[in-house]
């Protein structure tokens, strides 16, 4: 039985214009209706996508990404929307599937208000109408999203919290949109938190006691509760960090002030954003009700720098390895520190934070030394290593002209097949041969078609794949030619040069280059 695919969208610009006729609800009955309307479409199987308050200007949406999918593993033989804002608002990507995508994998695309249905529009004028709406689509988003953000502006400067989570240890109002109410179930961790500080509790103390009494974080907080079902969490579970407390510690909301504006997009329809400094951040002071009391906040942000700490984190990039300092016991990323001897060194995350089994920690100095040992044995083997290069280059384009001989031979024979197959219905349309001759031939080519179009759709996929496989460590070694020694590590040379510094609980360290070790 064939499936059909309704999909379904209703975004926060819809929301803040109150359109009901974009609603999910009105969307889901047209569609249902324009199926009940059509004999051809009742007897499939249906399935139903939504995105709810996603933007249409991306394909990053969970229901569009379960969608596509679908039609990756080739369980959809026709979509259906209300109409192709529905689907995509940007002109390229609706381009890009209708016109591309959705032909090559014999799937029917139906956008009803725009009287589309891909079944009967094949290189003519409806997919020039098609084009031309995409594009308007697409001018329309851009005009559209100075003016959403600037209703969103106005429903916050009136008061209205409009986030998608509210803040740890509130819930928003079911019964008054926009309205914020203390959550009891985690504002106790958030007045204990604060308890701790002000008794001269260090940071790192609470992140440990927070992660061994297995307190919520919240990440898992939100999940758990069902708040935000589509938060992506790394690894079993999040833990407690002092990134994650600090936010806690330095969050105005607690004390009941409405703070928002803290940045600014940097150009009309991007999602690149600038962040905008405290000062110029916009505030609504006794917004809700307050967790802590003003003087409490106070007295923690009074105290910043003043307990000392075994040892302190550092910025996030005050490290070239900062991001590529691996531990091997939990696969996280180890973390930057700095004693009070000013010994630099990475920890790993787990061990810091619960006290286990990981590795405990490795020093700059050392990472320094390894890193450039193995950079000069690569150095001395780099004339052997460029013959070796070359040598799985040109076996790799061999590779790719095989594969695309192969697909050119695919095509051929499926030229040739329709061909035939065209043979066949003119000698049936003269009169050369019978009826039951002509549907015996049809079927038989149209089985053999069938057949060589799932080559054909074979060998592209592999010409791509070798194509974006193509051997990509000549970087590294013209990075490294001419180059006698590594006299300081830098960003640039890690960026070309190395994958990653795996860290074993034993202290043996594995670097693994974005070249191949191949003279090891």
């Amino acid at each position: 039985m064939s499936n059909l695919v309704m999909y379904l969208r209703l975004s926060l610009e819809d929301d803040l214009n109150a359109d009901e006729s974009n609603s999910i609800t009105n969307q889901r009955r047209i569609i249902r209706d324009y199926i009940s309307a059509h004999e051809d479409l009742r007897s499939m199987t249906v399935t139903e996508k939504c995105d709810d308050g996603y933007s249409g200007t991306n394909m990053n949406r969970p229901g569009m990404q379960e969608l596509l999918g679908m039609v990756k593993e080739q369980r959809v033989d026709c979509i259906i929307v209300k109409d192709m804002s529905r689907f995509a608002r940007n002109y390229l990507e609706t381009g890009k599937y209708i016109e591309q995508i959705f032909p090559f994998m014999g799937i029917r695309f139906i956008a009803i208000n725009d009287n589309y249905d891909s079944k009967d529009y094949v290189g003519g004028i409806g997919e020039i109408d098609v084009q031309f709406k995409a594009l308007l689509y697409d001018f329309y988003s851009k005009d559209l999203s100075q003016k959403v953000s600037t209703a969103v502006m106005a429903r916050k400067d009136n008061g209205m919290f409009i986030g998608i989570c509210a803040p740890f240890g509130y819930v928003k109002s079911k019964s008054h949109p926009g309205e914020l109410l203390v959550d009891e179930e985690v504002a106790a961790v958030v007045r204990r938190i604060y308890t701790l500080r002000v008794g001269g509790t260090s940071i790192a103390s609470i992140v440990r006691t927070l992660n061994e009494e297995g307190i919520d974080t919240p990440a898992a907080y939100h999940r758990r509760k069902g708040t935000y079902k589509n938060m992506y969490i790394k690894g079993d579970a999040p833990l407690w960090t002092d990134y994650k407390v600090n936010s806690i510690l330095n969050n105005e909301m607690y004390i009941g002030t409405f703070v928002y504006g803290k940045s600014r997009v940097k150009e009309i329809g991007s999602r690149r954003k600038k962040m905008l400094p405290s000062n110029e951040w916009k505030r609504i002071p006794n917004h809700h009700e307050a967790i802590v009391s003003k003087e409490v906040y106070e007295q923690v942000q009074a105290m910043k720098g003043t307990v000392p700490e075994a040892f302190t984190p550092i910025g996030k990039r005050a490290s070239v390895y900062t991001g590529r300092v691996v531990c091997n016991c939990c696969g996280r990323n180890m973390i930057y520190h700095m004693d009070r001897l000013g010994k630099r060194f990475f920890n790993c995350e787990v061990n810091y934070r619960k006290n286990n089994n990981c590795v405990h920690r490795v020093l700059v100095t050392d990472l320094d030394a390894i890193i450039k040992g193995e950079l000069s044995k690569q150095i001395s083997g780099l004339a052997k290593l460029k013959l070796l290069m070359e040598k799985e280059k040109e076996q790799h384009n061999e590779r790719i002209r095989g594969a695309k001989q192969r697909l050119a031979m695919a095509e051929d024979t499926h030229r040739r097949l329709e061909l035939e197959l065209r043979t066949a219905y003119e000698s049936y349309a003269k009169g050369v041969t019978d009826r039951e001759t002509y549907l015996m031939q049809k079927q038989s080519y149209e089985a053999m078609i069938d057949g060589i179009r799932e080559k054909i759709e074979a060998q592209k996929e592999a010409v791509f794949t070798l194509e974006n496989q193509m051997p990509s460590e000549n970087s590294g070694i013209q990075f490294l030619e001419g180059k006698s020694e590594i006299a300081e590590i830098t960003d640039e040379l890690l960026d070309v040069l190395l994958d990653k510094v795996v860290v074993y609980a034993d202290k043996t360290i594995e670097v693994k280059w974005k070249f191949s070790n191949r003279n090891d």
